[in-house]
């Protein structure tokens, strides 16, 4: 396996990680399994894993490295938007809206 991103949370790092998995890159967030419900239950809780995402096949890096990029500064670029169905006003992180279901590219 080979690192080629490490993100400031598990969400950002999920998102990324759908994109790559999208894009036909096999990536996996090391430490994933590490995960549940506290202490309590012998796990690892959240906040401890590093928040590291591996693809599989070194030939892959460099491709998924540069649709990190990609990722990020599409981030960036968003802001909030109105939905043309209903008027709603949406958060720039959701690409649908929550109360009809217009998807917004």
């Amino acid at each position: 396996m080979h690192k080629v991103f490490t993100a400031d949370n598990f969400v950002q790092l999920d998102q990324i990680r759908a994109y790559l998995i999208e894009h036909g890159i096999d990536c996996m967030h090391k430490g994933e399994s590490s995960i549940g419900s506290g202490a309590a239950g012998g796990e690892v809780p959240p906040i401890a894993i590093k928040n590291e995402l591996h693809v599989f096949h070194e030939q892959d890096a460099q491709r998924a490295k540069q649709l990190i990029q990609e990722f990020l500064q599409a981030e960036t670029k968003r802001s909030d938007w109105v939905c043309a169905e209903c008027g709603e006003k949406i958060e720039k992180q959701f690409s649908q809206c929550w109360n009809c279901g217009f998807e917004h590219n």
